[in-house]
């Protein structure tokens, strides 16, 4: 386990995902530590149906997890393609999300 703390942005991306048998998406946000280190969040799995809203709160939060690797994308997996085509992406760029914020 991990503890962070930094700045939580709301501005959250939505990343199309497989499930049991289900489709939905992953939510990711990004967070700022106190020396300017970009970390991503992820905040969970919900269902396509769910009608999710943004949060709107930027503040400086304390958030406890676990460090995973970054995945990576798999271009032999067509599915990403398919997924894209519902409007959403299938795949992140985890430095380039970071850059962003």
């Amino acid at each position: 386990m991990v503890k962070v703390s930094g700045f939580h942005s709301s501005s959250n991306k939505l990343v199309s995902r497989w499930r049991e048998g289900r489709y939905g998406h992953m939510i990711i946000s990004a967070l700022k530590d106190n020396n300017e280190n970009g970390i991503i969040i992820n905040e969970g799995w919900i269902p396509q149906e769910y009608n999710y809203e943004e949060s709107n709160f930027d503040k400086n939060v304390t958030i406890t997890g676990i460090l995973r690797k970054a995945e990576v994308k798999d271009y032999l997996n067509v599915k990403y393609e398919k997924e894209k085509l519902k409007g959403y992406e299938s795949f992140i760029n985890m430095q380039e999300y970071l850059n962003e914020f």
